[in-house]
């Protein structure tokens, strides 16, 4: 089997996987984690901040921080905790919905 037909036979399958909802759901979940916690430490690099220093202005435990930028939690930020945290470095947290 060449390559070419290996990546066809890929995308199949997982177009099929993406019709189950719960599917769906759980990789969406994954996304939007990883998401938050790419921008949560793009964030804290722009402004030159450890993440001691970070969860020092932002009231929380080190860890907290750590848990959400390695995005590895089964869980994710609050939207109250993740912009307490955005809050502490200035930045305001803006929630924008869009029709799927």
């Amino acid at each position: 089997m060449n390559k070419k037909h290996l990546g066809n036979d890929v995308s199949v399958m997982i177009g099929k996987m993406f019709k189950d909802k719960d599917f769906k759901a759980k990789v969406m979940d994954n996304v939007e984690k990883r998401e938050m916690a790419s921008l949560l430490k793009k964030l804290r690099e722009k402004e030159s901040l450890s993440q001691a220093a970070l969860a020092e202005k932002a009231s929380v435990a080190q860890s907290v921080i750590a848990r959400i930028e390695s995005s590895n939690s089964s869980v994710l930020p609050s939207l109250s905790l993740y912009s307490q945290i955005v809050s502490s470095m200035g930045y305001h947290l803006k929630l924008v919905a869009s029709k799927n």
